[in-house]
């Protein structure tokens, strides 16, 4: 027989020693896995963009993007932007996929689009934005 301490869990990345999830002895779950934010098939206007997600980085984190990656682009026109609203900057632009990484710090406001270069139709485009919040 095992004796098993349910109250307290973690599973670590034995390479980078960080914690992937967690379980706290308050019952509490917390996870750094990085989780893909998927845009699907959409419809990208005429020169213009559509917004996949936005929110707020919450405070105590900051949000890792690992990498942003080309799905579908038949037309080769559409590319992700990741976009700091909170500082009116552009994170990371990439046209096909890169891994790169980058960061964005609490508080921030994240908004992840796709935009279309073709300024005469509309095309359409899926990308896969990799993140996880990591604790500060």
């Amino acid at each position: 027989m095992y004796d098993v301490d349910v109250y307290s869990l973690v599973v670590e990345n034995l390479y980078t020693g960080r914690k992937l999830l967690e379980i706290d002895k308050n019952g509490f779950f917390k996870a750094n896995i990085p989780v893909p934010i998927d845009s699907g098939l959409v419809s990208v206007p005429a020169g213009g963009e559509t917004v996949i997600a936005q929110f707020t980085v919450p405070m105590g984190f900051r949000l890792l993007i690992h990498s942003i990656m080309e799905l579908y682009d038949p037309a080769g026109t559409i590319s992700a932007e990741v976009y700091n609203e909170t500082d009116g900057v552009t994170v990371a632009s990439v046209d096909g996929f890169s891994n790169v990484g980058w960061e964005v710090d609490e508080g921030k406001t994240v908004t992840f689009k796709l935009k279309n270069s073709d300024t005469a139709n509309a095309q359409t485009g899926r990308y896969s934005f990799t993140v996880s919040l990591i604790p500060k």
